[in-house]
């Protein structure tokens, strides 16, 4: 039968009392059975703990910490469930510094047609010419699409005593998706028609990384009966604001020197428990890659300072600190890359006693470092190459005593009701714990009672002594299942000794008397259930 006080209590109609005379009252025996409480001692809730007293930004649970740039989390938590402290920074290479990639340089074209009126017709072709725009033989421009551009018409030179119109034609170019085309007129050496024009929104269809300039000259008809000379002019195609490119770019260096890591870790090393320690240092970049072209981005001269901006010397990784970074894929996910500095491969701990607070480094992207593997690459003006930079902290714990005390209500009065007066109301009270220890050491119990003001009046394991609860870890915990008997006598006496509260007190040490760090998870630490179950005698008459 699942009952308890309160329960049987809510089930009588006030209009009636419980008798507690004996001679007037009808005994039977009853069971009850329930739930007292449970604990759930987490290292990391501690850990949160002793941030929130003692760090003067008062950092709550899980509250990040906004400080110039960087976050400070004093509890976060990984994929692997590792607690840990964490300060982010991030680098952006942005349109401006990437679009190097895909300048586009002037064009100057000029031309002449010798003496056009001794032709026998009267309309001259002018000679397409190739014209580069990109000048490197590593490169391979298909498109690219362009926000504004100007073409000159400059220096013309025509024979006065004519007249005509003349055309200039680039088919690489096209304004919407018709080849651009532009258009003069001339009457005897006269020329309407403007000679600067911009082109908006367009894109060029390349040919060999240029374009074909060519067009032609209509003669209409003479004013004299006997004009010669040449007719000359010069193109200027400039000032290409570029939006977007698509092809083979080649291999191109971007440079940022001096890049700044700040942090403040170790000066917020004054707010940790001392049972708490950092068994690593965890530097991680991860690149977040928009543009469709991969890239080796290196760290080098990596200087390291302590707040008193004096250096304290240079983080050395084996076999250099190189993100190999995949490229975009146009219309689908981003390029990534990531790599990892710890203890095992660079002498990040070493440099970590000095205090650091700053690291400054130069940072290199080669792109297209495989060269040209025959994947398009594509950029526009909306690209961005972003490396996060992460330093990790993970925690660790390590006490040579480890102790706690838990409280869980136990008010001994309330869980029988007013009937249980004497021994002989009372057959028995049995208290079972059930105990899961997710620390990979053991951990003492000692289990008390104490009364409203916070006197002990009573040990539960006096007589057995410390009880052990076996370590385990969080996959798979240690469990002790115990059970404390009271007899009637005893569990009347608590009720007469005004019983509140059961006293959980834990105590261990970490691993070889507290000599080895334990790497914190999340859920690492105690959880203990208490349930009961009392054989008593209630009056079933009432007056």
């Amino acid at each position: 039968m699942l009952l308890g006080g309160l329960l049987f209590y809510a089930c009588v109609e006030d209009s009636y009392n419980l008798s507690l005379d004996p001679a007037k009252r009808n005994l039977r025996k009853t069971e009850i059975e329930g739930p007292i409480g449970a604990v759930n001692a987490e290292l990391m809730k501690w850990l949160k703990a002793s941030l929130t007293e003692k760090d003067s930004a008062k950092v709550g649970d899980m509250v990040k910490v906004f400080k110039k740039g960087e976050y400070y989390d004093p509890a976060g938590v990984d994929y692997e469930g590792v607690v840990y402290m964490q300060f982010n920074d991030s680098i952006r290479l942005d349109w401006l510094k990437l679009k190097t990639m895909v300048n586009l340089q002037d064009i100057v074209f000029s031309t002449t047609i010798n003496n056009p009126l001794s032709k026998s017709v009267h309309e001259v072709e002018i000679t397409s010419q190739y014209q580069p725009l990109i000048i490197r033989e590593d490169a391979d421009y298909r498109q690219i699409a362009f926000s504004s551009a100007y073409l000159d018409l400059v220096d013309i030179d025509i024979p006065s005593g004519i007249n005509g119109s003349m055309k200039v034609r680039i088919p690489e170019i096209k304004i919407g998706q018709q080849p651009f085309e532009h258009q003069i007129e001339f009457a005897n050496g006269t020329i309407t028609g403007s000679q600067q024009v911009t082109l908006n929104n367009g894109t060029i269809d390349f040919v060999n990384n240029g374009v074909n300039i060519g067009g032609e000259v209509i003669i209409d008809s003479f004013n004299d009966a006997y004009v010669t000379g040449d007719i000359s002019f010069k193109v200027t195609l400039r000032d290409f604001d570029v939006i977007s490119a698509d092809g083979y770019f080649g291999q191109d260096v971007v440079e940022e020197k001096d890049q700044e890591f700040k942090f403040t870790i170790f000066e917020e090393l004054q707010i940790l428990d001392g049972s708490f320690a950092f068994g690593d240092i965890i530097l991680e970049a991860l690149v977040d890659n928009e543009i469709g072209v991969p890239f080796d981005i290196t760290a080098e001269n990596i200087r390291v300072y302590n707040k008193e901006e004096a250096p304290v010397g240079n983080l050395a990784v084996n076999d250099g600190l190189t993100i190999d970074v995949t490229s975009a894929v146009k219309g689908g996910s981003n390029g990534k890359g990531y790599v990892m500095v710890n203890q095992k491969n660079s002498n990040i701990a070493t440099l970590a006693t000095e205090l650091p607070n700053k690291l400054v480094f130069d940072v290199t992207g080669l792109s297209n470092q495989q060269g040209n593997t025959g994947v398009a690459n594509f950029i526009d003006r909306n690209s961005m190459l972003d490396v996060d930079l992460s330093l990790k902290f993970p925690f660790h714990f390590q006490v040579s005593t480890y102790s706690r005390k838990d409280t869980i209500d136990f008010d001994a009065k309330k869980l029988y009701g007013d009937y249980v007066t004497q021994a002989s109301d009372l057959e028995y009270l049995n208290l079972y714990f059930t105990c899961e220890n997710r620390l990979p050491f053991d951990a003492g119990l000692v289990v008390s009672v104490i009364d409203s003001i916070g006197a002990k009046i009573g040990d539960f394991t006096t007589k057995e002594g410390k009880k052990i609860l076996e370590g385990g870890d969080r996959t798979n915990p240690g469990t002790t299942v115990f059970t404390i008997s009271l007899t009637g006598d005893q569990a009347v006496d608590y009720i007469a000794k005004n019983a509140k509260k059961i006293v959980l007190e834990t105590s261990a040490s970490t691993t070889k008397d507290g000599t080895e760090l334990v790497k914190i998870y999340e859920d690492s630490g105690l959880k203990i259930i208490i349930t009961f179950d009392a054989k008593l005698t209630v009056p079933t008459k009432f007056e």
